[in-house]
């Protein structure tokens, strides 16, 4: 039986050519894991990139939901429709009749309209509709919101609106 060494080749016999090959070897096996793991950081920043994206389109619509909803009655703000500077609560104020209507009074319809633009789910309006000064206030959540009301004929319904839904953090992409 042929010993080991004569079963390889003469190239192979020389002690340096077996630790060049080995050195070779070892270097093409961490190119490949260097280049794994290049790709998988550059997998996490895309993926930390998406929801980036995601958490400042959702910023947005809950920063936007009270403004935009008041298109078309925009002449009450400050007069009988009031949004917070951090536009996370908005309070609505219908004209009672305890005194003479003007101008700047909001009639409830106004204030429906807004609501039916938060997309005010029918049995909450409902209650709003049929809501007494003997009930005291009321609430109701949907949605991201939560509401809370009252009604008299002299003050006429007023309507306190608050999101819920917590602002996203915002992820940094580094």
């Amino acid at each position: 039986m042929a010993k080991t060494s004569e079963r390889l080749p003469k190239l192979f016999k020389s002690k340096t050519v077996v630790i060049s090959s080995i050195l070779v070897a070892a270097l093409a096996v961490g190119g490949v894991v260097v280049a794994g793991q290049i790709s998988a950081e550059n997998d996490r920043i895309a993926a930390l990139e998406v929801k980036r994206q995601e958490a400042l389109t959702e910023k947005k619509r809950l920063e936007s939901l009270f403004t935009d909803s008041i298109y078309g009655a925009a002449y009450f703000v400050g007069k009988t429709i009031e949004i917070s500077s951090d536009k996370r609560s908005m309070y609505l104020d219908s004209w009672g009749n305890a005194r003479e209507w003007t101008i700047n009074d909001m009639v409830p319809d106004v204030t429906f309209e807004i609501l039916d633009r938060l997309e005010i789910p029918a049995v909450v309006k409902n209650r709003m509709n049929t809501t007494n000064m003997l009930m005291g206030q009321q609430e109701a959540n949907w949605g991201d919101l939560k509401a809370s009301w009252t009604y008299s004929p002299g003050a006429g319904l007023d309507v306190s609106l608050e999101i819920v839904t917590p602002i996203p953090e915002i992820p940094e992409v580094k």
